[in-house]
């Protein structure tokens, strides 16, 4: 470019090395950066972190560290490389923190008891001792930077969650109201509310079908009864059936019986009446042989 172009600017040469490789900040670049960044003026501590993470993404791919060294660069740049450098480095001093995240937090608490302490509250000559939420004997003086720290430091990340959550969940989260119960309600919490009342309500579903379940079970039970019992009475008539096919079962249409009959001149058995032997003899006019 400098042998075709000789008089190209710095910024058009940036232009298109952009437009050649896709990044105008290359890895080895942003790692130099990662180690000599600072806070800007107007930067909040959140957008602070964003770029340092912005820049170890970016460092990341040139080879220059593993990912938890460069984790360990950004929590130190992050506490050494803030506008509020004595607190950073008091953080620091404290132990390094493990994540971004709780060096944020660590930080902000610190602020936040600096910020109390310019209030003005002097201590009493005759110290007293009062409890705070958390049931802890503390002194007036220091339960009331306490109480001015605590509740700021709880208004902030309110604050920082709920535009966490609009980034996270777009234009629905704005409709979604975050109310702190003696600490701010994290997303986390939200969520779980949420799988809370989907459980009572898949146990509520579970228990309505098991109760259906059972009774329809009761109800074959007693068709199931109700068949055995036609099954036997079957049985029984077929066999019923069987026997008086057989000539040994019981008919309705049964034959009389006809009992023997004897004479009815004598009521003995074995002969007749015109053959029984107390027959009385009748005279008979009547010629055998015809007169001629």
């Amino acid at each position: 470019m400098e042998e075709s172009n000789p008089e190209i600017s710095y910024r058009d040469l940036m232009r298109k090395m952009k437009v050649r490789f896709g990044a105008e900040i290359r890895s080895e670049t942003a790692y130099l950066r990662l180690q000599n960044a600072v806070q800007e003026r107007g930067e909040t501590l959140h957008e602070w972190a964003d770029r340092l993470c912005d820049l170890a993404r970016r460092a990341v791919t040139s080879g220059q560290g593993s990912s938890h060294i460069l984790n360990v660069m950004v929590v130190m740049r992050f506490c050494l490389g803030c506008r509020d450098k004595r607190t950073g480095v008091k953080v620091y001093e404290q132990g390094p923190p493990e994540n971004l995240g709780d060096a944020i937090k660590k930080l902000e608490w610190l602020q936040h008891i600096e910020e109390a302490s310019k209030l003005g509250l002097a201590y009493p000559r005759n110290e007293e001792f009062r409890r705070d939420e958390e049931g802890h004997e503390r002194r007036e003086a220091n339960l009331r930077v306490y109480q001015v720290a605590q509740e700021t430091f709880r208004n902030n990340a309110r604050e920082a969650e709920s535009e966490k959550l609009k980034s996270y969940c777009g234009q629905a989260a704005k409709q979604v109201q975050i109310q702190a119960v003696g600490d701010c309600v994290t997303a986390s919490q939200v969520w779980e509310e949420r799988f809370g009342r989907l459980e009572k309500l898949v146990a509520t579903s579970v228990e309505k079908l098991t109760s259906k379940v059972d009774q329809i079970a009761d109800e074959m039970e007693g068709v199931k009864r109700e068949l055995v019992e036609i099954r036997t009475s079957t049985e029984k008539n077929r066999a019923w059936l069987e026997e008086l096919r057989r000539g040994r079962g019981t008919s309705i249409l049964r034959s009389r019986s006809v009992s023997p009959r004897g004479c009815y001149k004598c009521g003995e058995m074995g002969h007749h009446i015109k053959e029984c032997p107390q027959l009385d003899k009748c005279v008979s006019f009547k010629d055998d042989n015809p007169l001629n």
